[in-house]
This record gives structure tokens, C-alpha cells and sequence, in this order.
């Protein structure tokens, strides 16, 4: 019989990101924006929860997406099961490169972490 993995005892990543499984598909942040931008300009930053879409009922759905830029805590955007997706698309100024962190938690499975290295160029 297989064990039950406690999914809120950490922070949850594909255990291979090159060949993540459905699962791992379906609760890994996804975040879309240029892997470099200039110093001090507006950049369309997307996050969204899932390579395939990630249920959204009442039983299971994404509860909230957050991003972070080095150790600064950027937003947070709660989701409403039912009636919205776990997806949002917002503009930002980045004066400084560092790693992005995208951390959404699914009220079933825990919360799940995707990372990215940003570059800013003059």
C-alpha cells in the first residue's frame, strides 16, 4: 500500500523538475515574464497555479498566490474557490536581478514553490 505523503510539513517541488508527474503538473506555480529586463521599467508579470489547470471547487482549489524577490515579499492575491482561477497578471518595476519565488498553497496538497534567476540590465 502506498504512504500518504503529509504535503504541509514543507514546501512542495517537483521531486524531477524535467519530468514532473500530472500531479506535480497540476499544483507547480507557473510564472511567465522575460528572463531579463531593463533597470526601471514596467515588465507583465503572469503567475498561475499548474502546467494543466489545477481545480477550482469548493473540495480543491488554489487558496493564494504569492511572489518574492530575494528576501522581499512582493504580493499576495488570495483566490475564491468557485469563481476565480488560479491566475493573475500584473505589472512591476524591477531595479535590481535576484531570484523570484512564486509560492501558492492548495487547501488539499500544502504549499507548492516554483524559483526563476531575473536578470536587470541597464
Amino acid at each position: 500500500m502506498e504512504q500518504r505523503k503529509n504535503w504541509f510539513v514543507s514546501i512542495n517541488r517537483p521531486e524531477d523538475p524535467a519530468h514532473p508527474t500530472p500531479f506535480e503538473q497540476e499544483h507547480t506555480p507557473v510564472l511567465e515574464m522575460p528572463e531579463e529586463v531593463k533597470y526601471g521599467e514596467s515588465v507583465s508579470v503572469t503567475m498561475r497555479v499548474g502546467q494543466q489547470p489545477h481545480p477550482y471547487q469548493n473540495e480543491h482549489h488554489i487558496q493564494f498566490i504569492e511572489l518574492f524577490q530575494n528576501d522581499l515579499y512582493l504580493v499576495h492575491i488570495p483566490f475564491i474557490p468557485v469563481v476565480t482561477r488560479p491566475e493573475v497578471t500584473m505589472t512591476l518595476v524591477f531595479k535590481e536581478g535576484g531570484m523570484l519565488r512564486v509560492v501558492s498553497r492548495c487547501n488539499l496538497h500544502g504549499l507548492w514553490e516554483t524559483t526563476r534567476l531575473l536578470k536587470v540590465v541597464q
